[in-house]
Parts: C-alpha cells; sequence; structure tokens
C-alpha cells in the first residue's frame, strides 16, 4: 500500500518533470541542472541536501552562477495564499521546525497546478530576503492569528503552515517573478495578475490534453511543451530562447 507522503511525492515529481523541467531546459545557462535525488540513503549527501538545506535542485543561471532550489507545487490553483510551513511535525516529542526557518536554499519555486493539471501557475522568489522578512516582520504581527494558522490533520507530522497572502509577499518582494507555464510554452506574467485575468488569459490558449508523464521525459515531447502557443490567440507568444531569458535577472 502506497502511504499518503509517497504518493503525494510521486505526484509532485511527475509534475515538475512535465513542466518544471522544460522550464529549466529554457532558462539555464546551457540547460545545466540536476536533481536531488529526494529517495537518497541518508547516509549521502543528495540525503543531507534535502533534508538539511532544502533542496530539490541545483541549476545553473543563466550569469552563469549555481542557486539551490526549493520546488513546491500546490494543488489549490486560485488560493489568494501561499502556505509556509512553520512546523514540520507538531506531535509531542517529535516537534521540528518548518522549511521557512531552517532552508539555505537561493530561489523559492512556488507553484499552484493549473486545472485539469495543465499547466503550472508559478512564482520564483528570492529566498533569504523572503525568510528574513517572513520571521522578522509578517510572523509578529501575524503568528497569534488562528484565522491564518492551519495545522493539516490528514498529515501523520500534522504540519503546521501559515497563510501568507499573495500580494503581501510579492509587494514586500519586489523582485519575485511569475511565469505561466503549459505544453504551449512559457509566459511572464505580472505578479498582480488575477485569477480572474488568468483564466480569461487561459481560455485563448489550447492547452489540449496533458502528455503522457512518461512520453514528456523523451526529447521530443519535452520539445513539444517548448512550441509557442498557436495563432488563434490574439496576440502570438514568443518563445522563450535558451538561456536567454534570465529569471535570476534581479537580485536579492
Amino acid at each position: 500500500m502506497i502511504d499518503e507522503y509517497t504518493e503525494k511525492n510521486d505526484w509532485q515529481i511527475r509534475l515538475r518533470d512535465r513542466y518544471i523541467k522544460p522550464f529549466y531546459e529554457q532558462t539555464c545557462k546551457d540547460a545545466k541542472y540536476v536533481f536531488v535525488d529526494g529517495n537518497a540513503r541518508p547516509d549521502t549527501c543528495s540525503y543531507y541536501l534535502q533534508k538539511n538545506v532544502g533542496m530539490d535542485t541545483f541549476a545553473m543561471t543563466s550569469k552563469g552562477t549555481s542557486s539551490a532550489i526549493d520546488e513546491k507545487i500546490d494543488k489549490h490553483y486560485g488560493s489568494p495564499n501561499f502556505m509556509i510551513e512553520t512546523e514540520s511535525c507538531t506531535v509531542e516529542g517529535h516537534k521540528k521546525e518548518g522549511w521557512i526557518y531552517y532552508s539555505l536554499i537561493d530561489l523559492l519555486f512556488y507553484a499552484f497546478v493549473l486545472p485539469e493539471e495543465k499547466g503550472l501557475d508559478l512564482y520564483i522568489i528570492h529566498f533569504r530576503p523572503f525568510q528574513t522578512w517572513f520571521i522578522q516582520t509578517w510572523m509578529p504581527a501575524n503568528g497569534n492569528n488562528i484565522k491564518k494558522n492551519h495545522i493539516m490533520p490528514d498529515t501523520l507530522n500534522h504540519t503546521k503552515c501559515m497563510k501568507v497572502p499573495i500580494r503581501e509577499v510579492t509587494r514586500a518582494m519586489r523582485n519575485t517573478r511569475r511565469f505561466l507555464i503549459t505544453r504551449n510554452g512559457i509566459q511572464l506574467l505580472n505578479t498582480e495578475t488575477s485569477i480572474f485575468e488568468l483564466d480569461k488569459m487561459l481560455k485563448n490558449l489550447d492547452l489540449g490534453s496533458c502528455p503522457n508523464v512518461l512520453e514528456a521525459t523523451q526529447s521530443e515531447q519535452v520539445q513539444e511543451a517548448q512550441i509557442p502557443a498557436k495563432k488563434t490567440a490574439k496576440k502570438k507568444k514568443t518563445p522563450i530562447p535558451s538561456g536567454q531569458l534570465s529569471i535570476w535577472e534581479t537580485s536579492a
């Protein structure tokens, strides 16, 4: 029997490979990136990097520097909030602080899954200044707000998260970037674009059916995922040349 953690992890890997992998191949310098093995043995470096650093991917930026990235994929499309983990375990005798406190990553990739898993609404946040802002500014003002606290009762660890409004984050972290990733390609979005506006945009795209997960890992399907939008849309979208559009243009 597959446990809940394994099932969720497999789901995230499936979506990562379908959408974030092509994104890395188009935006990283020379398409250089490596995924950290989430199922590594405890005595390996990969295990340490994921459990203690919070890193999912190591990528070469278009500027030639490297970045440690944590990828969060959220199924609640349309939510006005990011779910920020403050306690990974709240069970007595096993309590552990959440990734917002211990993570040492450079970038946080927080993505909402589009309806029918036809793409991702991805936010890229420079983590260190966000971490500082959250701990020193946001938590003192909101930490005791019951409405913003959320404990996941169905998880083994009863993980505790804070509901942090996306608008507050993007306005505090002005260098946050947002992308729409579908099999049609990658499109840069305004962080202020509403879900209503995004839904209208999606109606103009011919997203078709989602590619088979196994097939999507092959080069031909990856190339297909990078094809620009069809001319049925009012505005023709230009695909992002590999390594040309930098997701790392603005530094912290």
